[in-house]
């Protein structure tokens, strides 16, 4: 597609505009702010693009354009705010938005916001989206497969990691942190026996010390009544001799050793236990740490094989890759700190083509940054695709547009 003429009744600040660029590159010279982004963003709007209308848009005009010999006229108003196209050409008259999509094709991608993307870290990763978004849809799944599987792994590695931390404070609270761990429990289980026995025992002395007391008051009040219980006082008596011979023979038993060794033995039992888990612990974070670190090895070695994958691939421009963070040309990261601003125009030319094959026209701001060089580059590039370059150039001084067709690149 070329543009052939643009006619511009009124938009934004240009007014009675009607210029033939009859399909030739150009440079829509001037002083800064006089409209040169306005002309070339008028006829991004005429072909369809809605990113580049501003906000409460009016005017219209005309875009004369040639596609494969057949020539269409594309009628632009702007009707609140938004832009409506009317395609006229071959007998066809309409101002759908399925029309201009089917005259032009894919429009949105911006070079000159390309170029732009590149000075923020943000923009980099904005510039590797726009990229993948031109890849065919069998390679997108294919890198989407290889992502997904980096992101699984990296998500087991973050809950991994958040265990490590958890264990490590676990350990590092233990009252045994950083002290020997082999502490072997003790048997209690004779020295438990030997304590309930005697305390067993001491209740059955206790028990026959207060019955012995109770008898004796009860044969105070029972010699009262010496008539009525003479056989209970024979029968208290009897026991009394038998508890008071069964006395000596059987003192209480001092537990205070007994208790002191079972309190010693359970406070060591303890200790083995608080040991034994803080070695369980212990245990539990050498397989975290060993799991942390197989993960790693995993979202690398899926890391490794996504750049595998792209390096693999046909790429869309030579020589263009991109890894997680930005585009690389040839190996460089594309930013204006590595390439030259025309080396990004360039690129962000190529991608244009890529994107759109059959577009046939590509508008250039900032067209003071390409070299000679650069500049013959580019111009065999669109010569040899057949392509127009509508190109912005900044001329000091000149406070009207003016239009300077550019020679042949054979004869640069």
């Amino acid at each position: 597609m070329k543009v052939q003429r643009v006619i511009i009744n009124e938009f934004k600040k240009l007014k009675d505009i009607d210029v033939n660029l009859d399909g030739k590159n150009v440079f829509v010279k001037a002083e800064n702010g006089v409209g040169k982004s306005t002309f070339m963003q008028f006829i991004e709007i005429a072909l369809g693009s809605k990113a580049a209308v501003p906000p409460d848009a009016k005017g219209e005009g005309v875009v004369l354009v040639d596609k494969n010999g057949v020539d269409y006229e594309l009628k632009v108003k702007f009707k609140d705010g938004k832009s409506v196209i009317t395609v006229s050409g071959e007998g066809l008259k309409d101002n759908s938005k399925s029309a201009i999509a089917q005259l032009v094709g894919k429009i949105d991608f911006d070079v000159d916001e390309f170029v732009k993307m590149s000075d923020t870290k943000k923009g980099q990763k904005d510039q590797v989206e726009a990229y993948r978004d031109m890849l065919d849809e069998e390679t997108k799944i294919f890198l989407r497969k290889i992502e997904n599987t980096i992101k699984a792994s990296f998500d087991d590695r973050t809950e991994l990691t958040s265990k490590v931390k958890q264990h490590k404070a676990w350990i590092q609270e233990s009252p045994l942190f950083g002290k020997d761990l082999d502490i072997e429990p003790l048997d209690a289980a004779e020295i438990q026996m030997e304590l309930e026995s005697a305390n067993k025992k001491n209740i059955q002395v206790d028990k026959v010390l207060e019955n012995l007391e109770i008898r004796t008051k009860d044969i105070a009040i029972w010699e009262e009544e010496i008539k009525h219980i003479q056989a209970k006082i024979y029968a208290a008596k009897q026991s009394d001799e038998l508890a008071s011979k069964w006395i000596p023979n059987n003192p209480k038993i001092d537990v205070t050793t007994i208790t002191a060794k079972f309190n010693t033995i359970s406070e060591h039992n303890k200790r083995a236990e608080q040991a034994a888990e803080q070695k369980r612990k212990i245990a539990k974070l050498e397989k975290l740490e060993e799991e942390v670190g197989d993960l790693t090895v995993l979202i690398e070695t899926g890391r490794q094989s996504l750049q595998d994958a792209i390096k693999d691939m046909n790429p869309i421009v030579e020589g263009l890759y991109f890894n997680d963070d930005q585009l690389l040309y040839n190996g460089v990261p594309v930013s204006t700190a590595s390439l030259a601003t025309s080396e990004i125009i360039e690129l962000g030319f190529k991608l244009k083509m890529a994107q759109n094959p059959d577009l046939g026209l590509i508008c250039l701001e900032h067209g003071e940054s390409l070299g000679n060089e650069r500049l013959k580059h580019i111009l065999q590039i669109a010569k040899k695709n057949n392509w127009q370059l509508i190109i912005e150039e900044v001329k000091r001084g000149e406070e009207n547009l003016t239009f300077e067709f550019i020679a042949d690149v054979d004869n640069k």
